[in-house]
């Protein structure tokens, strides 16, 4: 304790902060130990209760049907004093790939656009992803973190020079984040010539990271059931701005727009 209330105050006077005496310091200690303690436990018996409703299901049940999320509130609520409001779970939204499983179509030039415009771009610019790690084939293109510098020579690399065969037309690659538990794939549609540049005759006219989140409109995208086992459409409740929707005419060029929220 001694230790702990030198450190901090340290630390404290760094910042302007007044000291405080060794009695002080243990009388804060002593009441955010049970508090969490408290919290945890609270916390865990409402897991364990939750764990229950999905062991002891009927079959074919949904656990969305079955299993509650619970809020913890500061202050008594209701004609009945509750602390603890359980509220049914939302539904996944169907263009939202953090809670689906649908795929993410991506339309793009490989022969121009480079790996490292693609995670600039795309994947950290408009997927939101933090520590990307790119599967292609059998292996691995790029992974974020302290191996990042083994796979830096792939970055100047256009997508269709990148090992494992390359990223070409029909091309699927698996995308994950372990620091946000996400994992998504994205199907490659290779584009020569765009909607809105059908007039100019040089490939060179067109900026090389440009690209188009979303299926080509010639093609007909069947959306996979959803978590919920429902096809895939609209997908009631869960408001869509604490999703990450999809937009099937998302245009990007070297200005996207900044991250959005995460979910």
């Amino acid at each position: 304790m001694r230790f702990v209330t030198a450190a901090s105050n340290l630390r404290s006077l760094v910042f302007s902060i007044a000291p405080l005496s060794l009695y002080e310091v243990k009388g804060i200690a002593g009441n955010i130990i049970p508090a969490i303690a408290t919290t945890n436990a609270i916390t865990a018996g409402l897991q364990v209760m939750e764990a229950l409703k999905i062991l002891g299901r009927e079959p074919g049940a949904l656990v969305r049907d079955t299993c509650r999320y619970t809020y913890c509130l500061r202050n008594v609520t209701g004609r009945k004093g509750h602390l603890l409001q359980p509220v049914k779970l939302d539904p996944p939204v169907a263009k939202c790939f953090v809670c689906s499983k649908t795929q993410v179509h991506l339309q793009v030039n490989t022969r121009r656009m480079t790996l490292s415009g693609l995670l600039s771009k795309v994947i950290k610019g408009r997927l939101s992803f933090t520590e990307p790690t790119i599967m292609l084939g059998d292996g691995e293109i790029w992974m974020e973190g302290k191996d990042a510098e083994d796979f830096s020579v792939n970055l100047p690399k256009t997508l269709a020079n990148c090992p494992n065969g390359g990223v070409r037309d029909g091309v699927v690659m698996i995308v994950e984040d372990f620091l946000q538990d996400l994992e998504v794939n994205i199907l490659i549609h290779h584009q020569d010539q765009w909607p809105d540049t059908e007039e100019k005759t040089a490939e060179e006219d067109v900026e090389p990271d440009h690209f188009i989140l979303g299926a080509p409109a010639d093609k007909k995208v069947v959306l996979p059931a959803s978590n919920n086992g429902t096809e895939g459409g609209d997908g009631g409740g869960g408001s869509a701005a604490e999703k990450r929707p999809l937009s099937d005419s998302s245009v990007g060029e070297d200005t996207t727009t900044s991250k959005k929220a995460r979910h």
